[in-house]
């Protein structure tokens, strides 16, 4: 049964599901910052990785990959675009996104600072 593709993909994806509500619940509705990249996958096409960074209940550092989608362009403007789109397909509010960091730099907020 788990030898269809299609079985497979639903599988993964139901998996996918549940871990990214695991990571929001643990978020809380707290402050968090996202770290952005992007690269080519192997057939070229542009793609960009979100990542979360926040500090748990436990006052853990953690940074949980959230998701990664294909990009046509990659100017400031359309990854904009694409990041809040992707952080409220998750229902995260973006009041509460408080840093960001892309190609090796990290831009933190006031309100909290983190690890």
């Amino acid at each position: 049964m788990m030898i269809c593709s299609a079985n497979q993909k639903e599988f993964v994806n139901a998996c996918i599901k549940e871990i990214i509500k695991a990571i929001i619940k643990d978020l809380d509705g707290d402050y968090f910052g996202i770290l952005v990249d992007e690269s080519k996958d192997i057939s070229h096409k542009k793609q960009m990785a979100l990542v979360l960074r926040y500090v748990n209940k436990n006052g853990e550092l953690i940074k949980s990959f959230l998701d990664i989608v294909h990009v046509g362009d990659t100017s400031a403007k359309s990854l904009q675009k694409v990041i809040y789109s992707l952080l409220l397909d998750h229902l995260l509010c973006l009041s509460r996104l408080c840093g960001q960091g892309h190609d090796g730099e990290l831009v933190i907020c006031k309100e909290k600072r983190m690890a």
